[in-house]
């Protein structure tokens, strides 16, 4: 709750405002929902450019951080991206002082690039 406060959504209230849209071959922004037994318990968002460049963030509600669901999130979001859109350059922005997140980024591989930016490339 440092980094962002949650209210906890039903999935049937989370899909009225959340955006669920497809990048398929076109640049732009969209927020996906994590969700544990259709409750709403934190979020993905993407931006995708033209070069096919993804910028990720997440968040994630206090009462399940160390349980493994942000990674699981994480990661599984960076391989269906993959395989679904051969979108293989991931990078995240990362406060300095949110040592959780910079140790669930470098578990699924993000290397430190500079400015507190990560990045992880997936060769195609």
């Amino acid at each position: 709750e440092q980094y962002q406060s949650f209210k906890n959504y039903t999935l049937q209230e989370a899909k009225q405002t959340v955006l669920m849209d497809s990048p398929q071959n076109r640049a732009g922004e969209y927020q996906l929902g994590i969700y544990l037994n259709d409750l709403l318990i934190g979020d993905l968002y993407i931006s995708i450019d033209h070069y096919k460049n993804c910028f990720l963030g997440y968040t994630l509600d206090s009462k399940y951080w160390h349980q493994g669901y942000g990674v699981e999130a994480v990661s599984s979001l960076i391989y269906y991206l993959y395989n679904a859109y051969k979108i293989n350059r991931f990078f995240a922005y990362i406060d300095p002082n949110n040592h959780a997140s910079i140790k669930l980024i470098s578990k699924i591989g993000f290397t430190y690039l500079k400015n507190n930016i990560y990045g992880l490339n997936l060769y195609i």
